[in-house]
């Protein structure tokens, strides 16, 4: 009898083992899906990836009604598919009555603010108007454009030229870039490759990075729900300038489609 019991505690003890043995490869095998199906970062420049702080993007997907995007200590306010002001700025005045605007307000942990204003796809006539604006001539309606406005005296237009790519080389190659009223300039150029995975080239965009004078200062991931990195040397008036700049790209989704305006 005593044998008999030793035997039925010994079967249970290893049922026990293997019930725990299999929950243990069972967990595993979830964490190494999970880690598998985690989207890739992308490939930084390599002064921004030893120096910057990353932000999970929130508000990207799902319903875009009262739609706000969030990363870290940036936030904008609900986005409008339309223009509800205006300013005495070029862009805004010379795109009031485009059909395919959005805006918002962009705001930061240091208590600063700035209004934006984007046009997607271009009209043929509105070309003339971005040659005029940008001094660059455009011949593509695949186009993004727009401007960062603190105030009437403190303002950044920034356009993105064929920001979809596909096969685009050439003059139709992803370009762009974001001047101050003053002057400066912010280079925005396509990522095309990824983190461990550098001998895969994407015929599209994997996401955007912001570079001056050949430093690269932020970038943002369009893949899934987002990513924004940003450098932690610069100031906080560039921080606001270039967390629009992530949000803009990040609103308009797949930046080649439509976006009619409710106004």
């Amino acid at each position: 009898m005593k044998i008999k019991q030793c035997l039925m505690q010994l079967s249970q003890s290893l049922a026990h083992q293997r019930s725990l043995l299999s929950n243990a490869l069972f967990a595993a095998f979830t964490l190494l899906v999970m880690v598998s199906c985690k989207t890739p970062d992308l490939l930084l420049s390599a002064d921004l990836k030893s120096d910057n702080m990353a932000y999970e993007v929130k508000g990207r997907q799902g319903v875009l009604i009262n739609q706000v995007i969030s990363f870290g200590p940036y936030t904008t306010s609900k986005i409008k598919r339309g223009w509800t002001m205006s300013y005495d700025i070029p862009f805004i005045l010379r795109f009031q009555g485009s059909k395919e605007r959005l805006s918002f307000s962009q705001f930061t942990s240091d208590s600063l603010k700035a209004n934006v204003f984007c046009v997607g796809k271009l009209k043929s006539a509105e070309y003339e108007i971005i040659d005029d604006l940008f001094g660059i001539p455009v011949r593509y309606e695949n186009t993004f454009s727009g401007s960062i406005v603190q105030t009437t005296a403190n303002f950044w237009d920034f356009i993105i030229y064929n920001p979809d790519a596909g096969y685009g080389s050439g003059d139709y190659a992803t370009s762009g870039f974001a001047k101050s009223r003053t002057g400066e300039t912010i280079e925005i150029k396509p990522i095309k490759f990824l983190e461990n995975h550098k001998g895969l080239k994407s015929i599209d965009n994997y996401g955007f990075e912001f570079s001056i004078e050949n430093k690269a200062i932020a970038a943002v991931s369009i893949m899934n729900n987002g990513k924004v990195w940003m450098s932690k040397q610069i100031d906080p008036e560039h921080r606001l300038v270039l967390s629009a700049l992530c949000s803009a790209i990040l609103i308009t989704s797949n930046l080649g489609q439509d976006f009619k305006s409710e106004y």
